[in-house]
């Protein structure tokens, strides 16, 4: 396999101080084959907006990962935190916006898709939600954050129905979530608790 890299300036969201899981995961991609499914994980925080992509592992310590399959293909990404470039550009992402739009009933939250929005933009801030109810109290100072997203077949729609149903939480770990489309199981997205010194 030919060893490639790509560097990569991305905007932070909202008022975070960190690169925000949706936007990585849609440039990533658009450096992978199309109609594919993939696995993403989030090790580390990435606290640059200056992100490095490999094809290959390294030395280098790995922030995040992707692997993706299509047919009978394979491949992976590999993405290390950079040297920032001043100044980080920002854009907007609202959150409550979004949960106006949203049906929450028991442990499940509905919305329906429309292609204007990043798909994965709509399923955090539910999970989040879900979390906020369903989650026991921490004794650890921290947040739930997105660690990662798999998914078992390709959508490209121009709406659909989204449901976000949460599966189990264990406190100052790990949390679960099942994502349906159009009833369909799509996928499976993750939040880790990380304490807030980290």
């Amino acid at each position: 396999m030919k060893k490639n890299k790509n560097k990569l300036i991305l905007p932070f969201l909202g008022n975070r101080e960190y690169l925000h899981g949706t936007t990585m995961l849609k440039s990533l991609l658009e450096l992978i084959p199309k109609k594919t499914t993939f696995c993403l994980r989030i090790m580390k925080i990435i606290k640059s907006n200056v992100i490095e992509i490999k094809n290959c592992k390294t030395d280098s310590i790995i922030n995040a990962r992707m692997d993706w399959e299509k047919d009978n293909q394979k491949g992976s990404l590999f993405i290390t935190e950079s040297n920032p470039i001043l100044p980080v550009r920002k854009e907007i992402y609202d959150e409550e916006l979004i949960l106006e739009k949203v049906n929450f009933k028991n442990s499940e939250g509905f919305i329906s898709y429309k292609k204007k929005f990043n798909l994965i933009s709509l399923i955090i801030p539910i999970f989040k939600k879900l979390l906020s109810v369903y989650s026991k109290n921490s004794k650890k100072r921290g947040q739930w954050m997105f660690s990662r997203l798999d998914s078992y077949f390709f959508f490209d729609s121009k709406d659909a129905d989204i449901k976000v149903e949460l599966k189990y939480v264990k406190v100052d770990y790990i949390s679960m979530a099942n994502i349906f489309i159009d009833e369909s199981y799509w996928g499976d997205i993750y939040f880790s608790w990380v304490l807030n010194n980290e």
